[in-house]
């Protein structure tokens, strides 16, 4: 669930806040190093669910039971509400967490510049390929009604230019 994610992200957060880094030395490094990654992992895989569930729950038509109508359908957008405020808190505190220990290693005495823009390359790195998966996967799900142009077409082809270009090669 999302709010176990973002509470565990919280209580990251305050692990990291303390004072207590310096003297980063190589095995601090890595071990914030992949705290760090792993935070913003966790906010795209959570911007990756949300945007594929936001993208699927305005494609499919709601369907709820006639005898409930008023309070399944509130139901049904205030779970929306809290999954999309949920995922919007975890993507701050992930970034949080990385702007934080970017600043530790910038301020520490001990840590040269390579050490800083390698840090940085790897998050964006990781964000770039996330991304990338994010637009892939919000880019295979159909579309609500296909239109006469479409019919008889194979599925790759009635995309019509919204195929994307693998950059890992």
């Amino acid at each position: 669930s999302l709010q176990y994610v973002a509470t565990d992200l919280n209580i990251v957060w305050n692990a990291v806040s303390l004072p207590v880094l310096e003297p980063l030395t190589p095995s601090r490094l890595e071990k914030l190093s992949i705290i760090s990654m792993s935070a913003l992992y966790c906010a795209l895989s959570a911007a990756t669910a949300c945007s594929v569930f936001g993208v699927y729950s305005a494609v499919t038509p709601k369907t709820v039971p006639s005898s409930n109508t008023g309070s399944s359908s509130s139901k049904l957008s205030e779970d929306e509400g809290s999954t999309e405020t949920l995922a919007t808190s975890v993507v701050e505190k992930a970034l949080e967490i990385y702007n934080h220990i970017s600043a530790v290693i910038k301020s520490s005495t001990r840590a040269g510049g390579n050490i800083l823009q390698n840090f940085t390359l790897l998050g964006a790195w990781l964000l770039i390929s996330g991304l990338q998966g994010q637009f892939t996967a919000s880019s295979q799900i159909p579309s609500e009604k296909p239109g006469k142009e479409e019919k008889g077409k194979s599925p790759s082809k009635s995309r019509d230019g919204s195929s994307r270009i693998n950059l890992m090669k």
